[in-house]
């Protein structure tokens, strides 16, 4: 490659750098929560929405969590990593700001959700209905 072509280059890459930068002042950067876990790390946000944290630790099922969020418009339900917590699990939750979030595992209409839960509830189960008076 000629120096001279290195040189074009060069000037071509810090004028899109210039360029991309200037586009991006009218963008905030979106308000999420990075997760870590031992060696993972994950930045859950949506632009112009929010996510949550879920910890759920029941008596009999052990303790579950999740990090997500619902995009609008589109009734799109996102998630990020979660899993089950074993005693002496440590997840270290930062409230932070953005310009980037990883890659959800999951997105799932909120329509097709409810079509799924429809679908598998059961609710004409006889021992749901003989209860002792």
């Amino acid at each position: 490659m000629k120096d001279c072509d290195r040189y074009e280059i060069k000037q071509w890459y810090e004028r899109l750098k210039v360029e991309l930068q200037e586009k991006r002042t009218d963008i905030e950067d979106m308000k999420g929560l990075i997760i870590k876990r031992g060696n993972e790390v994950c930045k859950a946000g949506i632009p112009d929405n929010g996510v949550s944290l879920m910890v759920n630790i029941t008596r009999y099922e052990g303790a579950y969590w999740n990090v997500g969020g619902l995009k609008m418009p589109g009734d799109v339900h996102v998630t990020w990593n979660g899993g089950t917590l074993e005693v002496g699990d440590e997840i270290e939750v930062e409230f932070a700001e953005f310009d980037e979030a990883t890659l959800p595992d999951t997105e799932e209409s909120h329509k097709s959700l409810l079509d799924t839960i429809a679908l598998t509830h059961v609710d004409d189960s006889p021992d749901m209905w003989n209860r002792k008076t």
